[in-house]
């Protein structure tokens, strides 16, 4: 799979490209590059509103792998590379999106299968009830 746009697509578009293709992943876009293994700052994330445009250095039309067999730390270094902006995998996690920092040499479809079962792994929001009484 290959996510494809040019320079009026909007963050939010390729977002919504790659969330149909893995859809327990999704993209965050920063001003700055992270390492391998480490995180994003959140101030530095860029309005998913943004047309690439408006912060990339490319123009014209740019195809990004995004296969199943493509490393995340492969994915993100192509990704800015291509165009400038630097982009974060984040996998749900539970209830919660978590960056992929300890895990950036993982496939994609690792990733998006961890994220599914990990889904199936949430926490009441109370206890059950068994009906325990206590004997007097």
């Amino acid at each position: 799979m290959n996510i494809n746009f040019d320079e009026h697509t909007s963050m939010e578009d390729i977002q919504s490209s790659f969330h149909e293709q893995y859809p327990y992943l999704k993209l965050e876009f920063y001003r700055h590059p992270h390492l391998q293994g480490e995180a994003s700052w959140f101030n530095d994330k860029l309005g998913k509103q943004s047309l690439v445009k408006k912060e990339a250095s490319m123009t014209g039309n740019q195809s990004i792998n995004a296969g199943g067999n493509q490393t995340v730390a492969d994915f993100e270094s192509e990704f800015f590379q291509k165009t400038g902006i630097a982009v974060q995998v984040m996998r749900f996690s539970g209830r919660v999106w978590i960056q992929t920092t300890e895990t950036d040499d993982w496939t994609l479809q690792q990733q998006n299968e961890k994220g599914y079962e990990d889904s199936k792994l949430t926490v009441p929001d109370k206890p059950e009830d068994f009906d325990l009484q206590e004997d007097d």
